[in-house]
């Protein structure tokens, strides 16, 4: 059984350790995470299985940005340990994210994905989401 947990400041070295397992890029600063935990509580949830720690994920929700006047949801941060993929955890994970946006009464969530992670784009399809309008542009400097 799957159990899905508000995030604490305590979980901060297994996100980052199991963010290292499955990404080469750089992990997420703990002091970034330790903010995000405290002040976004509600969207920042945790996933056990048999007592351990297998995945977490971060949303957010933003309202007048450029322009629109509805509250946002936006999931970004998501990783599942590799010794527990394909066994539900990001979907229970995903799905109790968009439960507790839905409580909120936010309509509508964003994210943004990579063209080429063809397996991110599946599980957010997977949980609902489509493709956009929205275009992402991006000047490096």
């Amino acid at each position: 059984e799957i159990n899905i947990r508000s995030l604490d400041v305590d979980d901060i070295s297994k996100i980052t350790e199991i963010f290292g397992m499955i990404t080469d890029k750089e992990g997420p600063d703990p002091d970034e995470l330790e903010a995000r935990i405290e002040y976004g509580h509600n969207f920042c949830l945790g996933a056990e299985q048999n007592g351990k720690f297998v995945g977490f994920i971060f949303g957010s929700s933003d309202k007048g940005f450029f322009g629109e006047h509805e509250t946002i949801g936006s999931i970004g941060l998501l990783g599942v340990h590799p010794g527990y993929r394909k066994q539900n955890v990001g979907r229970v994970l995903g799905k109790e994210l968009i439960e507790q946006f839905k409580a909120l009464g936010i309509k509508k969530i964003r994210t943004r994905v990579d063209n080429d992670d063809i397996s991110l784009l599946k599980y957010f399809m997977n949980l609902g989401l489509k493709p956009s309008n929205w275009k992402m542009l991006e000047l490096t400097l």
